[in-house]
């Protein structure tokens, strides 16, 4: 049976996370489940403790582990199970926009209390998620109370619509069991179904000093030690702080009468305290024989999740993001323009009284002459660059003042060739040549989606 749903496994600080092993093995009695742990490495108490740079590392992980995932299982659910400091990365990282998960557990968590659902509705399915609580977990409290960022949501949990608190008389890491994975989790991942414990019905208020260690800002104690590092840590962190733009999920290659096209998914991040600007975008494709394509930006369109991606012609305008946000839009690259040229403009002139129906194309019309055929023919295979090998994207671009390069690997197929060629035989058809049609193939699409690798320079 296909692996349909992939589960993610984020640990804690101070381990390697050895209990995913067994969550494994038991949740893939589902036959139709995959689980994936992700491993940040070992994250001492310092990093866990500092409020600065340290924890932007697990973060970045677990956003890059994501993409790889969605690349490698493009139509699979994806959940995640996530303790302790994993929780806290898990939330951060909903920062992507291109992050959809389909349910999600977590225990020992040291999220704050004012996570919100609401804020990441389009990337959290409608069921609620699931916060497995330790009444005798005490770390939670201590996160909270002697370092900021943290709350005690794994103690008391959250209170707040879309998220199922469930109490356990457990400490921070006794969620670990077979049997408790076998009898409250696996019924939640593979069916969506709660089973409620019975220490939610048996058990009484917390004790007052665990209240009270919620509240005292025990973190004042160390802000003196902290101040010793302030100057350099402040400009190092500020220096950090940058915006920048990364590879998303999708990728796709395609040509229209020849010219090569590329369309891109990319993440515009601005970690910055300002309005970030984006513009001058240019492009490169460096071929298997050494050769180099010039591209422009000529199309541009704002993805949403679960939706088609609308495009627009490109402009000369800067693309915005506000402070501590990100924008996820897609990008589309060609060689020099092919649309003026008097053969496509005698063609289109043949269409303009044609009542076509613009999504639903007939590879057996017979709608172009022979002569215009031929000709067209011969200017598609003619300047046709692409070829079966390791190909190389380069995109240079401006912010904030500053000139950045990015690039990005992917390889084509001799199949691939074939298939986005296999339109050119049908061009009587208007089919490759209308702009409605450019990437018709007889039997579909003739642009390839290929899996790429991030390679940023």
């Amino acid at each position: 049976m296909e692996k349909n749903h992939i589960v993610l496994l984020i640990h804690g600080i101070r381990t390697q996370g050895s209990w995913a092993e067994m969550v494994s093995q038991t949740l893939e009695r589902d036959p139709t489940i995959k689980v994936q742990p992700i491993k940040y490495g070992f994250f001492d108490t310092f990093r866990f403790l500092s409020p600065f740079w340290t924890r932007e590392e697990p973060i970045r992980r677990v956003i890059q582990e994501y993409r790889d995932t969605r690349r490698n299982f493009p139509n699979a659910k994806i959940s995640v199970i996530a303790h302790s400091f994993g929780t806290f990365a898990l939330t951060k990282a909903l920062r992507a926009p291109d992050i959809e998960l389909y349910r999600i557990i977590l225990c020992g968590s040291i999220v704050p209390e004012s996570f919100r659902v609401a804020s990441h509705r389009a990337q959290i399915t409608f069921d609620p998620i699931l916060n497995d609580c330790g009444t005798h977990d005490i770390w939670p409290l201590l996160a909270k109370s002697v370092t900021w960022g943290y709350g005690s949501t794994g103690t008391f949990g959250f209170g707040t619509v879309g998220i199922r608190d469930r109490f356990n008389k457990f400490s921070h890491s006794q969620y670990f069991s077979q049997d408790f994975v076998e009898e409250y989790w696996r019924p939640y991942i593979s069916e969506g179904v709660v089973v409620p414990t019975e220490w939610e019905v048996e058990r009484g208020n917390p004790p007052y000093w665990q209240s009270l260690l919620s509240i005292l800002p025990l973190k004042i104690l160390y802000v003196l030690a902290l101040a010793l590092l302030g100057s350099w840590g402040f400009l190092t962190y500020e220096d950090s702080k940058i915006s920048s733009i990364e590879f998303g999920a999708n990728f796709f290659v395609a040509h229209y009468v020849g010219a090569a096209e590329i369309e891109v998914h990319l993440i515009f991040e601005n970690n910055s305290r300002e309005i970030s600007e984006f513009s001058n975008f240019t492009g490169k494709l460096f071929g298997p024989s050494q050769q180099a394509l010039d591209v422009r930006f000529f199309m541009i369109g704002e993805r949403v999740a679960g939706a088609p991606t609308p495009m627009f012609p490109a402009t000369s305008t800067p693309i915005i993001v506000s402070p501590s946000q990100s924008r996820s839009l897609r990008l589309a690259f060609a060689e020099d323009a092919f649309e003026q040229t008097p053969v496509l403009n005698e063609i289109f002139k043949n269409f303009q009284n044609s009542k076509l129906a613009v999504n639903k194309w007939d590879p057996d019309l017979d709608l172009v002459s022979d002569r215009l055929v031929a000709e067209i023919s011969s200017i598609a295979y003619e300047r046709f660059p692409l070829e079966a090998g390791d190909w190389t994207f380069s995109m240079s671009y401006s912010v904030d003042g500053s000139t950045r390069e990015i690039s990005e690997k992917f390889t084509l197929t001799d199949a691939n060739i074939s298939r986005m060629l296999s339109s050119v035989p049908y061009y009587s058809s208007g089919l490759g040549i209308l702009p409605f049609w450019k990437y018709g193939a007889p039997d579909g699409w003739s642009i390839i989606s290929t899996e790429i690798t991030v390679d940023g320079i």
